[in-house]
């Protein structure tokens, strides 16, 4: 796995990211699932130094992803909780996180490669 300043600079645009979150949400919601991943886009031409050396990178977030749901949860259930609060904020450049997909290409901005992956989403 590489860090997110080693995507940086190999050229990589975008990076699909997922963190596991299970441990932020509520009980009531952590019995739906056994993983609850947030699944971010994240923009690594804008290196920012936010109050410290080190790198970052801001990101935005697509949707929650829910793994090994709970026999008998609707995906009703699980859908209303998918897009429920979705921020942005910035990633470590040293982190290390699950990149599920990467984005060299030229045509795309991180407007288009968002709405992509909105519709046709990476991890689901």
């Amino acid at each position: 796995m590489k860090s997110l300043n080693q995507l940086a600079s190999e050229g990589i645009k975008y990076a699909v990211v997922k963190v596991d979150n299970t441990q932020y949400w509520h009980d009531d919601i952590k019995v739906k699932a056994k993983k609850i991943w947030t699944v971010s886009l994240v923009d690594l031409t804008q290196p920012t130094n936010l109050c410290e050396i080190s790198v970052s990178y801001p990101f935005e977030e697509l949707r929650h992803f829910f793994e090994d749901i709970t026999e008998g949860v609707s995906i009703d259930e699980i859908y209303e909780h998918e897009y429920a609060e979705l921020s942005s904020g910035y990633f470590s450049g040293g982190g290390v996180y699950n990149v599920v997909k990467t984005y060299d290409d030229n045509e795309m901005d991180f407007d288009q490669c968002f709405e992509y992956e909105n519709g046709n989403p990476s991890v689901c």
